[in-house]
């Protein structure tokens, strides 16, 4: 049987169309929309980090600089780099373990606490403003302008003329401090850091 050069012509558009899904039921009517494309998520701009590292016995010391977390435990003092999260262990000693700051006394004149022995949670005051925390304070430390406070039942940051702390863990912490943006903080026998941009 010969095919006809328009029968040749018509069987090459029918191969062509199902090949790239181009057919006339993928492709919109006349008149017709093409169908939506998704919307970029705000969010999805959030640049999050975080760093966790188990530690041997109850972390203390905590320090961050611009690039390393540093702290001790039972093994001696501990460096993790924040972009690689690799570790090493710098030649030199711990400090004696000193108390936490559960009263923010570092910070004489800026933090205020009202809080009760009674109470179950404590109340601050900072630059003008008042602040119902969940929990007691076990440690506080401050990072340019805000302030960051370590509860029994969270780790939360505080900002001037901001009336609500920002929540950076729904877990109590035992310790915490803060540099550049950096948080960190130790629950147990863990710290972690974590930076919001």
């Amino acid at each position: 049987m010969t095919l006809s050069a328009k029968s040749i012509f018509t069987l090459a558009v029918l191969w062509l169309c199902a090949c790239t899904g181009k057919g006339p039921e993928n492709s919109p009517r006349y008149g017709e929309s093409s169908p939506p494309q998704a919307e970029p998520n705000p969010a999805a701009g959030v640049e999050e980090k975080n760093v966790e590292v188990a530690a041997a016995g109850m972390p203390y010391a905590l320090r961050l600089t611009a690039s390393l977390l540093d702290f001790c435990d039972d093994r001696g003092l501990h460096s993790i780099d924040l972009i690689t999260h690799l570790e090493s262990r710098p030649a030199q000693g711990c400090p004696k373990m000193a108390p936490p700051d559960a009263g923010c006394t570092a910070l004489p004149g800026q933090v205020k606490l009202s809080s009760k022995a009674s109470d179950a949670n404590d109340t601050l005051s900072y630059a003008g403003l008042s602040y119902s925390l969940q929990g007691r304070i076990l440690d506080c430390a401050l990072d340019a302008k805000r302030l960051v406070v370590a509860t029994t039942r969270n780790v939360v940051a505080i900002l001037p003329d901001v009336p609500t702390p920002v929540t950076l863990s729904s877990n109590g912490a035992d310790r915490v401090t803060a540099y550049a943006g950096w948080v960190a903080y130790s629950q147990r026998n863990k710290v972690m850091a974590t930076q919001k941009h």
